[in-house]
């Protein structure tokens, strides 16, 4: 690809075929970073270790192992962050648990590379060859005249880098702040933590019995 300075936090934007949910279930932990997990809420992360069989004391390691088990994606800025979150908006990724696959309102990191994307998104068509998706990623607040973007084709198996339009979304400033309340509004609130009690969204993304349904699905 050639390369394109997609700014310090490019936008994501993502849009596709949904799936079922037991596949969601197998990308969402497949493409979760395990080590090191972080939440503000300690009792939904000693939960989430323990399922996961990730030790506190030795997190590294056992998040590794614990990865080998799962056949976790190691990838640059894509994952999805489903299960836990401490951002503002809750927990976020590009497929939710219902299987809805799609985002428009995260940025994917701090200066990531056109290839970098490239080789996220080749990975995850090939984990998953039953996506049917598209994805862009632009810069926000771009300081060139020109317009910088990246695009791709994510569709059996492969990750094809496609002419580098805009998504087909509103991304101007009104629109922005727009998907920004909706996502507040929508985001979940498990009523035990101490941000849910403060009207705030909830770090948990995932109730426990299904987080657990979908490891042994895994695993096994």
């Amino acid at each position: 690809m050639t390369e394109v300075n997609l700014g310090k936090w490019p936008r994501i934007v993502v849009t596709g075929n949904s799936v079922t949910p037991e596949q969601a279930d197998e990308i969402i932990v497949r493409t979760t970073a395990l080590f090191p997990l972080f939440s503000n809420d300690k009792a939904w992360l000693r939960q989430v270790r323990a399922m996961f069989g990730i030790d506190p004391g030795n997190e590294y390691e056992s998040g590794r192992a614990a990865a080998r088990r799962l056949r976790t994606i190691n990838l640059h800025y894509l994952d999805n962050h489903q299960i836990m979150s401490t951002w503002w908006g809750g927990p976020y990724g590009w497929i939710d648990w219902d299987g809805t696959v799609g985002c428009a309102t995260w940025n994917v990191g701090k200066w990531p590379s056109a290839d970098e994307l490239t080789e996220d998104w080749a990975a995850i068509a090939a984990a998953f060859p039953y996506l049917d998706m598209e994805a862009w990623a632009f810069d926000p607040e771009p300081e060139h005249a020109e317009p910088l973007s990246c695009h791709w084709r994510i569709r059996a198996g492969t990750a094809t880098e496609l002419p580098p339009v805009f998504p087909p979304v509103d991304t101007g400033e009104a629109a922005e702040n727009a998907r920004f309340e909706q996502t507040l509004a929508a985001a979940p609130r498990c009523g035990a933590c101490g941000r849910c009690n403060h009207d705030s969204p909830c770090e948990r993304g995932v109730a426990v019995d299904r987080l657990q349904a979908a490891i042994n699905r895994i695993m096994w």
